[in-house]
């Protein structure tokens, strides 16, 4: 799935049907998680939303154009995940609020 960066978009999975039938085989599945995008991300695929956490490391910059593409000064982050049985919410936290 492009997420419109014109590096990242480089990588995308060779076979993304496969995993949407693999999907549509089991009905139950509330949440597609995926990560080393660099970045947080929220979206869907295959009708199930998908969300990915963001760097613990070097983060993705925005503008793809930019050199490098990482930005090691990046604030590290993670992503925690509720899941019930009718919903799910993602929330995203970062190591600080300010860089020290």
């Amino acid at each position: 799935m492009a997420i419109g960066h014109d590096v990242a978009d480089t990588m995308l999975l060779r076979n993304p049907e496969a995993l949407e039938d693999l999907v549509g085989q089991l009905p139950h599945t509330s949440l597609i998680l995926t990560g080393h995008i660099h970045t947080a991300l929220a979206s869907q695929f295959a009708g199930v939303p998908l969300v990915g956490a963001p760097s613990v490391g070097p983060a993705l910059r925005p503008d793809s154009a930019m050199r490098p593409i990482t930005s090691s000064d990046s604030i590290p982050g993670i992503a925690l995940h509720e899941i019930d049985a009718t919903w799910v919410r993602t929330s995203f936290h970062y190591a600080w609020d300010e860089m020290p």
